[in-house]
């Protein structure tokens, strides 16, 4: 049985590439949502920035002097650190447009608290004072409620 001709040479694409170009992907609207992840990603920030503030705000307007907002070290960030007197209060914020997902409290994970408490202590050690207390609190806004839990871990 004859196969035909058979070329000494493998086949190759026209061109300078010996690869074959992939299948091309593009992101297209489903069912009307253009929303990109980015958008999504920057309205999420946005809220959480605008509950930061807000959580700031509440604690100047109870006696207490912000001292940081957004600090970071390696493996952890501190949302707003409030101080009144010798009582270093540190406090995770916690934003969420609704409860569909679970409450902005449960978004406090085992995990998350002891990250919280680590930059924490980390954050007194470079205040280097003697005698101050630490308080770890957490605030959640769920569309424009704010709560907070004091003392909460």
């Amino acid at each position: 049985m004859g196969m035909g001709h058979v070329p000494k040479d493998p086949l190759h694409p026209v061109g300078a590439s010996t690869e074959f170009q992939g299948r091309q992907r593009r992101r297209v609207a489903v069912g009307g949502h253009h929303h990109s992840r980015r958008a999504v990603a920057a309205q999420r920030l946005a809220r959480a920035r605008w509950a930061e503030q807000k959580v700031a705000q509440w604690y100047e307007r109870n006696g207490y002097e912000v001292v940081a907002r957004n600090w970071t070290m390696r493996g952890g960030e501190l949302d707003v650190v409030a101080r009144k007197g010798s009582l270093i209060v540190v406090c995770e914020v916690k934003a969420r447009a609704n409860d569909n997902f679970g409450t902005a409290l449960e978004a406090m994970t085992e995990q998350k608290i002891f990250r919280v408490r680590r930059a924490g202590f980390a954050f007194l050690r470079e205040l280097s004072e003697s005698g101050l207390r630490v308080r770890f609190d957490v605030a959640t806004m769920t569309g424009v409620q704010l709560e907070f839990f004091h003392d909460a871990f």
